[in-house]
């Protein structure tokens, strides 16, 4: 019996797998709600408000919880400046058909949110600032 502990590690491994868990994607589809839209594909999301837009490449994973945090860009597109990309990140999180979504730059300021959203809502009314 003593030396069956590192065989029964590896029958177990084997068993389980050395993977980590599969982690889910944010479903695909336009996300809409009063003052916001995102869109997911494969390729990535995009995300449209009420004077701003922003950005992020896949992967676009929620947590076991349907949380997600991903890395992307923002651009604030209002006033007299050249609309410039900042680094964000997008977090929230997705429950059935519903997001919740809120933007930080990366300095930690709120940018954007909190706000909510319906997969397959009803396409909001965005405001352009310039």
């Amino acid at each position: 019996m003593r030396g069956m502990g590192p065989t029964l590690l590896a029958l177990w491994l084997m068993a389980c797998g050395t993977e980590g868990p599969d982690l889910a994607e944010i479903p695909a589809g336009v996300w809409s709600g009063p003052d916001a839209r995102v869109t997911v594909a494969a390729s990535g999301a995009e995300f449209a408000f009420h004077c701003g837009a922003g950005s992020a490449p896949p992967p676009l994973t929620l947590d076991s919880s349907g949380r997600f945090d991903l890395a992307g860009s923002y651009e604030l597109q209002a006033g007299p400046e050249p609309y410039r990309q900042q680094p964000a990140r997008f977090r929230g999180r997705v429950r059935d058909q519903a997001m919740t979504l809120e933007v930080r730059l990366d300095d930690g300021s709120l940018a954007r949110g909190p706000s909510e959203l319906i997969l397959g809502g009803p396409e909001p009314q965005l405001r352009r600032c310039r």
